[in-house]
């Protein structure tokens, strides 16, 4: 992504961050009211958010993946552990990703194709490693408790 394309969509997920927060907020309720996850504090959220959106420009930067990583490495085990599922994480991922590449194609239309080419590679590759995560994690939770 150029350099002149990166900083436009720097500066729209920044200015969408608390719409980003807010309808995480709105889904985290929803899973914790139907049983299916843990409820997240809106400060837990945020930091959730600045991850997903510092891992996205990092990839739009095309440098490394470090940030992804280790979102996936710290952030994941510790939502397995607190006892929400994988499966959750993930659509939850995916949902807020989605409404993020909206965001983007919505604001910078004549660009629609490079960032749906971009975000959809990116969505994928996170997924990817979430679930990695999520797996190792899990595993190591299920030895823990069964060692006890």
């Amino acid at each position: 992504m150029d350099t002149s394309l990166f900083d436009k969509v720097a500066s729209a997920l920044r200015q969408n961050r608390d719409r980003y927060v807010d309808r995480s907020m709105e889904t985290a309720d929803e899973i914790a009211r139907a049983g299916r996850g843990v409820a997240f504090s809106r400060e837990e959220l945020n930091q959730m958010i600045d991850g997903a959106i510092n891992a996205v420009l990092e990839a739009a930067e095309g440098k490394s993946s470090d940030v992804r990583k280790f979102y996936c490495e710290t952030l994941i085990p510790a939502v397995v552990e607190q006892g929400a599922p994988l499966t959750v994480a993930a659509g939850a991922t995916g949902e807020v990703h989605m409404l993020m590449a909206a965001d983007l194609v919505q604001r910078l239309p004549d660009h629609a194709d490079e960032i749906l080419k971009f975000y959809t590679l990116f969505v994928r590759e996170f997924i990817i490693d979430i679930i990695d995560a999520g797996f190792t994690a899990e595993i190591a939770r299920r030895a823990k408790t069964t060692a006890k």
